[in-house]
């Protein structure tokens, strides 16, 4: 993308909404630069600073701060530490979470100077697998006690903005994520 002649300083990611059981399969849109064309503009998302070295910014979580969080849309699930979440899954659905009732949870995404509040489920694994969908919105794994991968389930039904370093939008200067929520 750094390439392009235009529409170079980043991506937005726009996937639909899933039903709690998954979906088939999900078609939303990669479309090419942000706030360089009226589809692109970042308008009302929240802007997500990183760590220029290593891309991560900080998760809220129960109290703890994730400070090696990332957005990962090549990440089926939501992977984070949550000991009160039941790992005990069939061998298919191992290092997943497999709750036997769906988990309303909140964790909170750190910007410049505030944090906004991210609403998610977390669905059994083994019930998610027994079905033949392959795009699932509440699916979520275990991960070290630092990070927070907001893996694909995070995408669907939101806007995801992805801005290079050494690129800007207006007179934000990548990297940076943004979000519609």
């Amino acid at each position: 993308v750094a390439l392009f002649s235009s529409d170079n300083n980043g991506v937005l990611l726009q996937l639909p909404t899933v039903a709690a059981g998954g979906a088939s399969s999900a078609q939303g849109f990669v479309i090419f630069g942000v706030g360089t064309q009226a589809n692109n503009a970042l308008g009302a998302a929240y802007v997500v600073p990183v760590n220029a070295t290593t891309g991560y910014f900080t998760t809220l979580y129960k109290g703890r701060q994730l400070r090696k969080s990332f957005m990962d849309s090549g990440s089926n699930g939501l992977f984070f530490n949550d000991a009160s979440l039941s790992t005990s899954c069939n061998t298919a659905a191992f290092g997943f979470y497999c709750p036997t009732t769906i988990q309303s949870l909140t964790a909170s995404i750190q910007l410049a100077t505030t944090t906004v509040p991210v609403a998610f489920t977390i669905a059994n694994a083994d019930n998610l697998f027994k079905v033949s969908n392959y795009a699932f919105g509440n699916l979520g794994g275990t991960l070290d006690n630092n990070s927070f991968d907001w893996g694909l389930p995070f995408f669907f039904g939101r806007s995801v903005f992805t801005v290079i370093e050494g690129h800007s939008v207006g007179s934000t200067n990548g990297p940076f994520y943004a979000f519609t929520n």
